[in-house]
């Protein structure tokens, strides 16, 4: 029985596949390596995408390794952010711009109420940009350095797993779609959609408890005036 060719989308076969494709055939493993985690860390800092390099690592290393690297790489890339936000040059750049976002007002508010870990993990795991972030949480004083970091890397993984789930799929679709391999079953597709799904289903988790705790918090914040 003739096997049904399994179609992708365009941009899958002409554009992901063949730059992915590209760079791991052209970087030894060191260089591959020193240039993922560069990007990682610098281009988050200039609010460039970045998260490609993440596909690069999941298609070239796998899954496991890539998850290793990515989480240690962007360890440093959220601290770099915080570090110049909090005691370096562009701290009052930052205060003067956060100041006019509405979920940075009430971040503070959250901190004062709920605590410093559980709302930086709220954040990353719901509405807060990554880049913006790292920046903006420096801003709060009653944020320690340390806190921060390891509440940070707790809720990034869920992104991080989405994104090398995409580059792990991206191999086993290109030698499929090079006829070097057997077209992916449903299994395959199972074992890289799973960390997907599951980290989605955080991230809306965490998002739903976060817009649940803005409300509370908001409504203590109007009703102390109301009080005095």
């Amino acid at each position: 029985r003739r096997r049904r060719r399994v179609r992708h989308p365009p941009i899958t076969r002409h554009v992901i596949i063949p730059v992915l494709q590209y760079l791991s055939d052209r970087l030894n493993t060191p260089g591959l390596l020193a240039v993922c985690v560069a990007m990682i860390i610098l281009l988050p800092i200039a609010f460039l995408p970045w998260r490609a390099s993440v596909w690069l690592l999941a298609f070239r290393l796998g899954f496991g390794v890539g998850l290793a690297v990515a989480t240690l790489a962007s360890a440093v890339g959220m601290a770099i952010p915080f570090l110049l936000a909090r005691y370096g040059c562009l701290h009052d750049r930052v205060a003067r711009w956060a100041g006019k976002k509405e979920w940075y007002n009430t971040m503070v508010l959250a901190v004062a109420d709920v605590g410093s870990a559980k709302t930086v993990l709220a954040m990353r795991l719901g509405p807060a940009p990554y880049a913006l972030f790292n920046y903006c949480a420096a801003l709060v004083p009653s944020i320690p350095f340390w806190r921060y970091m390891a509440a940070s890397v707790v809720g990034h993984i869920p992104d991080t797993c989405i994104h090398l789930s995409v580059g792990a799929a991206a191999k086993g679709l290109a030698a499929a779609i090079e006829g070097k391999g057997t077209p992916p079953k449903a299994a395959t597709y199972a074992r890289y959609l799973l960390p997907i799904a599951a980290a989605v289903l955080i991230a809306v988790a965490g998002t739903i408890y976060w817009r649940r705790d803005l409300a509370r918090v908001r409504a203590a914040a109007a009703a102390e005036p109301a009080e005095e």
